[in-house]
């Protein structure tokens, strides 16, 4: 009889051997009989009646596949939404003092963050009025939901009090980034043209092994890439609804073929608006896909550096990691032509 049954169950029966640790932290889940490639935390063998009498007695999850059919399509849809392997189980994962920067509208999580600078004001005054990058913080690191802990986050303002964005701000904040030994970047914004600046900073910030991960913008209709996410070496992330749609479209590849790098969940994305206060499960947008794509190349970095730790010690191999890893999504442009896309399936 085939069984479905979670990855501490594969673990206490030792079904997988060490050369296939690297799957497993991928998700892509060995055991006795056969490779499995799932989008949930979830194996899947032929179990004697002493190894599923092992995981009950146990008490862990252990039921006839037939059963459970229906619940891999639930924890896929969920996974699509915004959820993933690790908030599904409820766990964060510890990326070993790993530094992160949030550019955009400061955050209201004041406890959960190692430091902060206001660009727009010249001040420590990170507050966000706007309540855009708050949501967005609570998705990397809040202790009710987010993904990594003890991360090194560090908030960056970048707009003033009506949550316009600055544009000498936003240079100034990637400036910081580089004296800082920042190592990921997450740029929940989008704006239709910048200064000739823009490529040079970010190619500096590449040489100094700092990646940085953009919304794609939310336009209903089919539009052009935007920047940040336009440029060379950052990576452009939008967002696919649970159904398996897109409902954004800022995805016209720019400067040369520099399109859409990622596709993730995010409609009705689990958010903390206030600290103790309120979790809202209905914001959408590229905005909040960008926070969970980097969170999960943080964690990427934290267990494949075990496994070989100067080639994942970069964060451009680990974004090459993740689109190895992912799903191909064709993108469909006006002229009938396509690229792909990787969406999470980690």
């Amino acid at each position: 009889m085939r069984y479905i049954f979670d990855k501490k169950g594969l673990e206490l029966l030792g079904l997988h051997s060490e050369p296939a640790m690297e799957l497993l932290a991928s998700d892509k889940v060995i055991t006795n009989e056969v490779m499995h490639f799932i989008s949930a935390d979830l194996a899947t063998a032929i179990l004697t009646e002493s190894q599923v009498k092992k995981l009950k007695d146990a008490g862990l999850k252990c039921e006839e596949e037939k059963i459970q059919k229906s619940a891999l399509s639930e924890t896929y849809v969920k996974r699509r939404s915004g959820w993933n392997e690790y908030k599904r189980r409820g766990e964060s994962v510890d990326v070993n003092g790993d530094s992160v920067a949030i550019i955009g509208t400061g955050s209201n999580h004041t406890a959960h963050f190692f430091a902060g600078y206001n660009f727009a004001s010249a001040s420590t005054d990170v507050t966000d009025t706007y309540i855009h990058d708050t949501y967005v913080h609570s998705i990397i690191n809040h202790p009710l939901i987010g993904l990594v802990t003890n991360a090194q986050v560090h908030i960056l303002k970048v707009t003033n009090a009506g949550g316009f964005y600055i544009e000498s701000a936003i240079l100034a904040a990637f400036d910081y980034c580089l004296s800082n030994n920042i190592r990921h970047i997450n740029n929940s914004y989008s704006f239709d043209s910048g200064t000739i600046n823009y490529p040079t900073v970010i190619a500096n910030l590449k040489a100094n092994n700092c990646i940085n991960y953009a919304s794609a913008g939310n336009a209903l209709g089919l539009a052009g890439l935007a920047g940040p996410a336009a440029y060379p070496d950052v990576m452009a992330v939008t967002q696919i609804s649970n159904e398996g749609t897109f409902r954004y479209k800022s995805w016209v590849p720019v400067f040369g073929n520099k399109g859409v790098d990622f596709v993730a969940g995010g409609f009705n994305q689990e958010v903390v608006l206030s600290d103790g206060v309120t979790v809202v499960t209905s914001i959408n947008g590229t905005s909040l896909s960008t926070p969970t794509v980097l969170a999960l190349a943080m964690i990427k970095k934290a267990e494949l550096k075990k496994i070989d730790p100067v080639k994942y010690d970069n964060g451009f191999a680990i974004a090459a990691y993740l689109k190895n890893k992912g799903n191909p999504v064709s993108l469909q442009l006006q002229d009938g032509s396509t690229y792909l896309a990787y969406e999470i399936n980690l």
